[in-house]
């Protein structure tokens, strides 16, 4: 993950030299939802709910439930070299004439795989990976139909249609979701987040798309813990002070990603030093003692201030 991560995703580099093998830790910091988006990029690198909006793909695989558990990292889908596949992944995904290929579940199922689903071993646990390697441990997905509720051969059973839906939107292609997180319309309703099922139903609202989910999953307390928890960090990076503790929560919630995490804890700090800052000032729009060094810079051309008066001689 380190080595691929390194350069697949948005970073503050730290130290230069990396190299296959060293921590990525140790030379760069990952970028987090907590940083200050610029003014001349409104679209920012995240969607509220963590989901990268665009590139980030590492900090996306690290919100996975697979990443989590030590059960997937780039190379289960991935080769490094010498991939005859589009995206260098061990089987070929798209089909020629648009959409998925029945093939693409592969990636999927070669951990999440049932005793009814072709090429299963035992509905008990994993199977051999895409490559004919390796072991994991996943929740079995023993009948296709059941849980996806589509036709096995339509583009609905496909398992990438659902759980790694376009949500990075790039200035001329899109790229795939890698938290692999089931769709939750309700995002889609109040931030704009793209789904998986109206992207597919373009007919249909995302209010549509949430009762239908109600309706075959009863899923709905997942998805409202979602949707609240996106509400936390938009409030935050809003600074909105009022949101502190549920922030500070969100840090310490060892169920969540670590870029989550990472993110909140950053958010925390941000807003205590606004809190701080209004308390010092005696009010929220005026300058505090504490910020009040913190000037912008001058225009072009203004004289410097005069410096210290210079020591008189001894």
């Amino acid at each position: 993950f380190d080595m691929c991560g390194y350069c697949h995703g948005n970073k503050n580099n730290v130290f230069f030299g990396f190299k296959p093998g060293d921590r990525y830790e140790d030379y760069a910091l990952p970028f987090l939802i907590s940083q200050p988006i610029p003014d001349n990029d409104p679209q920012g690198d995240f969607w509220p709910d963590g989901r990268p909006s665009r590139f980030n793909r590492p900090q996306a695989l690290t919100l996975t439930g697979c990443f989590q558990n030590g059960e997937a990292t780039c190379t289960n889908c991935h080769r490094m070299h010498g991939s005859q596949h589009d995206h260098s992944l061990k089987i070929q995904v798209e089909a020629p004439g648009g959409g998925l290929t029945k093939q693409s579940d592969q990636l999927c199922t070669q951990c999440h795989v049932g005793s009814s689903r072709s090429g299963g071993s035992s509905g008990s646990g994993g199977t051999r990976g895409a490559d004919g390697s390796g072991a994991a441990r996943a929740t079995p997905i023993p009948d296709l139909s059941a849980h996806t509720h589509h036709a096995p051969d339509s583009q609905g059973s496909r398992c990438i249609a659902c759980h790694m839906s376009d949500v990075n939107w790039r200035l001329i292609t899109r790229r795939r979701d890698h938290t692999f997180q089931p769709p939750v319309p309700e995002l889609t309703s109040r931030f704009g987040v793209p789904d998986a099922c109206t992207a597919c139903h373009e007919d249909k609202p995302p209010e549509w798309a949430a009762s239908v989910m109600d309706n075959w999953y009863g899923n709905g307390d997942r998805r409202a813990a979602t949707s609240a928890m996106a509400e936390t960090i938009y409030r935050a990076g809003s600074g909105d002070v009022s949101v502190l503790p549920d922030i500070a929560r969100l840090a310490v919630t060892r169920s969540r990603g670590s870029l989550i995490r990472a993110s909140a804890a950053e958010f925390a700090g941000q807003l205590i030093a606004k809190v701080n800052g209004s308390r010092g000032s005696g009010g929220p729009g005026e300058p505090s003692a504490q910020s009040s060094s913190h000037k912008a810079p001058a225009p072009p051309g203004t004289p410097a201030p005069p410096g210290p008066p210079a020591p008189a001689p001894a």
